[in-house]
């Protein structure tokens, strides 16, 4: 990588002619995105689902500083999506949820592309890291758009704190810092370096120092608040799954590694034939390493050597972190793939490589959406949710328990006409449960696609409850029971 050249006259003309193919990989940033969401393949989960009831709360008044059930995550995304129903009085449902998240993805591409401009000294790998960062690798393509909470939000803070860092806005900086503490735990793998590229800079300056502070206070106000009022820190609790150190930085470097670079798919199911996705890894990591060497041999101070501390940060947050067991994703790296973009497009500085590169990527991630199951669609799985919940609001059924990747599916589908309460799962909403708790005698839900509905089968036949079963579709209501039933699920 090389530093930005000094303004030169032709340079301006150079910028202004580049907001043409840069404008374009924003639109097709927000394109792909708009397809997937619209495509029989978009999925739309429980933790989504717990997302969209959690803004309905919100527009109701009822505020969230984390995601629901849990002290850590902030709540900016929803405050997002909140704010996008109350201004342009949209329709809810699964694809107009996640609009603002497409809006983020767009501004985020943007970034990266000027990220890169201060990164480089010529007009080609600017745009190529806006084109990489619109077109893959599949999973920053559906991740910057799966409304999980606070995903998509920490990876836009990300590279919006690297690009006030490099032009020394401190103010911004720490007002975007601020926000990613609180917004994502996994911002620290990009916040921690900018802080330290830096600090050479705030020195002994005690006015850059301050308005680095106060920006930071006040983007991380929710926080603070939260820890003056709990005085507990907002950290995940015990992870699903133990696991050591050393098996968390072996799961990082497999096969998570290949999931995040995009030669495999989730689950490190498919892909390239497999001795070429470790070859496509160990080259990267081979750049990497050499970019490094030639940084080592080098003076000066330069932008690019935030970038380049980026990677052992994320070795060892990513070790030290008891939650990071999951290897069905490479969700926890989600924040850093605008870096990957433009890591990449260091590599080419002229166009027909950069084509080439950018057609092995969309090919690559356009694989992983051939793979995806299109039975039952989003449509399908929401009709049959929506059948259950008339039947059970006509007939005077209103309280519900149900396994969690049930739970908030059909909560969010039913709107108020149902409280649904987890049973077999965490619990997101207390109120709801509470009042389930409570009731006299609420049914239960199983559905086919979780395997909650023959657990549910299996307790009443095991404790010879009476019921009545009626399946719609995929979902079925146990009802008509002799009284309340406690099944230990």
């Amino acid at each position: 990588m090389t530093g930005p050249a000094a303004a030169a006259p032709g340079r301006t003309a150079t910028g202004r002619a580049a907001l043409v193919p840069v404008g374009l990989a924003v639109l097709l940033a927000g394109v792909l995105r708009l397809w997937y969401l619209l495509s029989p393949v978009a999925q739309f989960n429980a933790d989504e689902a717990t997302t969209g009831i959690m803004v309905r709360e919100i527009l109701a008044g009822r505020p969230y500083v984390f995601y629901a059930g849990q002290d850590y995550g902030g709540t900016l995304e929803q405050y997002l999506e909140a704010a996008a129903y109350l201004v342009l009085r949209l329709p809810e449902n699964p694809v107009t949820l996640r609009l603002p998240l497409v809006a983020l993805a767009m501004a985020t591409c943007a970034l990266t592309y000027l990220v890169a401009g201060r990164l480089f000294d010529d007009p080609v790998r600017p745009v190529l890291a806006a084109v990489l960062y619109a077109v893959g690798p599949w999973f920053n393509l559906i991740g910057s758009v799966t409304s999980l909470g606070f995903y998509a939000a920490g990876q836009f803070l990300s590279i919006a704190a690297v690009y006030c860092a490099l032009r020394r806005q401190w103010l911004l900086t720490g007002l975007v810092a601020g926000l990613g503490v609180w917004t994502s735990p996994t911002a620290l793998y990009v916040l921690v370096p900018v802080l330290g590229w830096l600090l050479p800079d705030l020195g002994r300056d005690r006015g850059r120092w301050g308005r680095l502070a106060a920006g930071t206070v006040v983007g991380a106000a929710p926080l603070l608040g939260w820890l003056a009022l709990h005085r507990t820190l907002p950290i995940p609790p015990e992870p699903a799954e133990d696991s050591t150190i050393p098996q968390r930085l072996g799961n990082l470097v497999e096969p998570i590694l290949r999931e995040y670079v995009g030669v495999t798919y989730a689950h490190a199911d498919g892909g390239l034939w497999l001795p070429l996705q470790v070859l496509a890894v160990a080259g990267l990591a081979a750049a990497y390493a050499l970019a490094v060497v030639r940084r080592t041999g080098a003076g000066g101070r330069r932008p690019a050597d935030l970038l380049l501390a980026v990677p052992p940060v994320v070795a060892v947050l990513y070790a030290l972190s008891n939650s990071t067991w999951y290897t069905g994703t490479p969700r926890y790296l989600l924040v850093t793939y605008p870096l990957l973009a433009i890591g990449v497009a260091a590599l080419f500085r002229r166009l027909l490589p950069a084509v080439a590169v950018v057609v092995l990527s969309a090919v690559l991630c356009a694989g992983f959406f051939t793979r995806l199951p299109t039975s039952p669609t989003l449509a399908e799985r929401d009709g049959a949710l929506a059948a259950a919940a008339d039947v059970l609001v006509a007939e005077g059924q209103p309280y519900v328990y149900a396994n969690y990747w049930t739970a908030t599916p059909l909560q969010y589908v039913a709107g108020d006409r149902l409280v649904v309460a987890t049973v077999g799962g965490v619990v997101r909403f207390p109120r709801a449960q509470r009042a389930v708790d409570a009731a006299a005698r609420p049914v239960y839900v199983g559905s086919g696609l979780d395997g909650s509905t023959e657990r549910i089968r299996a307790a009443l036949d095991r404790q010879r409850i009476p019921y009545r079963a009626r399946t719609f579709d995929h979902v079925t209501v146990f009802d008509q029971f002799p009284g309340r039933v406690d099944l230990g699920l």
